[in-house]
């Protein structure tokens, strides 16, 4: 027995030898990196600034190098300042009683929530924790929220909300070095973003963050468009923007009449039935999943009629996303920036991606009425039927026509977005003519009405349009209509 311990004990110490060493460098520390089952064939160190630095003992292969790059020239901070604790509480049912009690949520609960069985890769938000405990007083961590309604603030307008209770635990703890921007916008998926990037107000905040948090998982249970498509062109698109930002998804699975119920998952869904979970697999985005946390608690968060969660849910959402910070901060301190970067798939020059980078129009209503080339608008009106959501307008009664004029088009692309509901809406028909000519080159006939009990920003596309300028003429059938955007490449 003793003979068997000693082996078994050599075994695991040969075992422990041989694993990588601890990532945590710091300054003018060094150790010798090796490709597996090979002798070490370079030793590297980590200056003073933070940079790895090669000698010249040995020679090593660029491939070689950029690896080594990639996954530690990061300084690790020698004093780190990490997040403090979030408190907020949740009610849980007792299983001995079986009566409800407010209870603290835990970190351990919180854990759950965003370490999944696929590969996740969270290197860039490693990298965006230690900047932001290490970084220079004048270097700013940039924190991006993209979402639909609950994001932006329906249901709970306080200092509760998700972002803004986030923003004051960062804030009061990094002060002016952490900025947090909401583009969240209501009635939107991700749709939004890819089609009005081009707009200063998305695409300078978004070209500057550290880290972006993406919140359209419950608005697009409802939206008819090709979802995985667009999961991955948004996926793509946030990681390969210049900063390389970590991007992690914030998926609410809904209320249950709205959600579970008519979807079929059943109480409190796994992640596997998050509609970001083919991309964020392919994409190795971490998915921050809300059902893990009320599975652990045993409780469900309280949601106004119909869709939106009260001020107290919100407090929870704070919580959990604010212990993945955290939760990564201790990491980092204690081992390093550990990993390395992922690779992208090749989709730079796939049609969508060079529309997004090369528009030619951007018209959206949140830019007012002037964005828009209008040759006659008729009776259609450009107003807000709802306070804070202008468009074009077509309202109830006669036929109504609007014209765009001498919309470029380059790469072969037209996008129009309009508002889809569940009450009072009708249809419009566009027909794209050569500019100047009444000569129909493309059309289609969008419904603003559908089934599901919520109102929806909606996109649908002409593609293969010959490169010239055209005009749009879109008619509406007498019942009301709201179009919100245009954009060409």
């Amino acid at each position: 027995m003793m003979a068997v311990s000693t082996i078994f004990l050599s075994l695991l110490l040969t075992a422990s030898a041989l694993k990588a060493p601890p990532l945590n460098l710091k300054s003018g520390e060094a150790w010798p990196w090796s490709e597996e089952n090979s002798a070490p064939i370079e030793t590297t160190k980590v200056s003073k600034e933070g940079n790895l630095e090669f000698t010249k003992k040995t020679k090593v292969s660029k491939c070689a190098k950029e690896k080594l790059k990639r996954q530690f020239s990061v300084k690790v901070p020698d004093d780190c300042k990490i997040l403090p604790d979030f408190l907020a509480t949740g009610k849980k049912k007792d299983i001995m009683t079986q009566k409800w009690a407010y209870h603290n949520i835990t970190k351990e609960e919180t854990w759950k929530t965003w370490h999944h069985s696929y590969k996740q890769n969270d290197f860039r938000l490693q990298q965006a924790m230690n900047k932001l405990m290490s970084g220079s007083q004048t270097e700013k961590v940039r924190v991006v929220t993209l979402g639909g309604s609950i994001t932006w603030g329906h249901g709970c307008q306080t200092t509760q909300h998700w972002v803004k209770s986030l923003n004051k635990s960062l804030t009061s703890t990094y002060g002016s070095r952490v900025e947090v921007t909401n583009l969240a916008q209501p009635a939107t998926t991700g749709a939004h973003v890819i089609a009005n990037f081009a707009r200063k107000q998305l695409k300078d905040p978004l070209t500057e963050a550290d880290v972006i948090i993406v919140e359209y998982q419950y608005n697009e249970l409802f939206t008819r468009d090709n979802i995985e498509r667009q999961h991955d062109k948004l996926s793509f698109m946030l990681l390969n923007l210049p900063k390389k930002p970590a991007v992690l998804f914030f998926d609410l699975e809904g209320p249950p009449q709205y959600g579970r119920k008519w979807k079929g998952w059943g109480k409190l869904p796994p992640v596997e039935k998050s509609l970001h979970y083919n991309a964020a697999a392919r994409f190795q985005i971490p998915i921050v999943w809300f059902a893990d946390v009320e599975r652990e608690m045993g409780f469900t968060v309280d949601w106004l009629a119909p869709t939106h969660p009260n001020c107290a849910a919100h407090e929870v959402f704070a919580k959990v996303v604010h212990d993945v910070f955290q939760s990564t901060m201790v990491n980092v301190c204690e081992h390093g920036v550990q990993g390395q970067d992922i690779v992208l798939p090749h989709m730079e020059n796939e049609a969508w991606n060079r529309c997004v980078e090369n528009r030619a129009l951007q018209a959206h209503a949140l830019d007012g009425q002037k964005s828009f080339p209008v040759k006659s608008a008729g009776d259609w009106s450009f107003k807000e039927d709802v306070p804070g959501k202008p468009g074009w307008i077509a309202s109830e009664g006669s036929k109504k026509e609007i014209v765009f004029t001498a919309l470029p088009i380059k790469f072969g692309g037209l996008t129009i977005q309009y508002l889809q509901t569940y009450e009072n809406a009708g249809a419009i028909t566009c027909k794209l003519e050569q500019a100047g000519t009444a000569r129909e080159v493309k059309s289609m006939t969008l419904s603003g009405l559908w089934e599901e009990c919520v109102s929806l920003e909606s996109t649908s596309q002409f593609f293969d349009i010959p490169a010239g300028h055209y005009d749009l003429r879109c008619q509406s059938d007498g019942g009301k209509f709201k179009l919100t955007g245009l954009q060409t490449c």
